[in-house]
């Protein structure tokens, strides 16, 4: 039986009983048939005699805990060198078709044809994503522009007096681009801390889609928040001119 140390976050025993046969466990540094990927449903890989194995599935399918098991699932692995990924999809939908008219129950996977199936699902929640994405990044910085600019035709008078008194242009300017910087920064801030503590929970919730490789969700992520934040600074830089134009005192 192989299963990785993180499958349980106690301290792993010396031995192990499994049908009243005591065994020692042993770690082991090198596994190269095996694939380490993080996966939420935890697997355990068990290499055993088929005499041992029928012998035991028929005894331990007597019990009442086992009657949901009373059908073991059969599976086949196995790997053929074809270069050519469109050769690859037709030598296994001839498979298929083969083994289905043999046996209506079989199934067959492959990684081609997982991919296709995979990029199909996610290309729906793609898409979705990206919609409301933009939907909700113009709804925010639109609702900042605008309450920006109310402000601006407010404040034109108190801006006009304070350039009476001594106050240049390039100071005004200057005001502005820190009050508008600081009302377009705050949610900026929010929106990033808020994903930084959401990032466990969305990358627990990916694995479920079998998406598993931390870096490129890591890289995606810092991508996203640089692209949000090259779209808050047009809009600021936008905003603070459009604010400017209001106030400035004619010279």
């Amino acid at each position: 039986m192989v299963f990785p140390e993180t499958w349980t976050h106690q301290a792993l025993p010396k031995e192990l009983t499994i049908d009243h046969s005591q065994f020692t466990l042993r770690s082991l540094t090198e596994l190269p048939p095996f694939t380490q990927v993080e996966n939420p449903v935890q697997q355990l890989v068990v290499v055993v005699d088929d005499t041992w194995l029928s012998e035991k599935l028929t005894s331990w399918y007597q019990e009442k805990e086992f009657l949901i098991y009373q059908q073991p699932v059969i599976t086949t692995v196995f790997d053929f060198q074809v270069p050519e990924t469109s050769d690859r999809e037709t030598m296994v939908k001839e498979i298929r078709k083969d083994l289905q008219a043999a046996d209506p129950n079989a199934r067959i996977e492959s990684k081609d044809l997982f991919q296709v199936q995979t990029k199909t699902f996610t290309g729906g929640f793609f898409f979705l994503g990206l919609i409301f994405g933009l939907i909700f990044i113009l709804a925010a910085t639109l609702i900042i522009y605008y309450k920006q600019v109310s402000e601006g035709i407010e404040d034109k008078e108190r801006f006009e007096i304070l350039q009476k008194v001594g106050l240049s242009h390039k100071e005004v300017k200057q005001v502005i681009q820190q009050q508008v910087l600081m009302i377009f920064s705050f949610p900026l801030v929010a929106a990033i801390i808020h994903l930084a503590f959401a990032f466990p929970i969305i990358r627990k919730l990916l694995l479920l889609f079998g998406l598993t490789d931390r870096n490129l969700l890591i890289s995606v992520t810092v991508v996203s928040v640089a692209l949000f934040a090259v779209i808050y600074l047009l809009v600021y830089l936008i905003t603070a001119k459009v604010y400017y134009r209001l106030v400035e005192r004619e010279q």
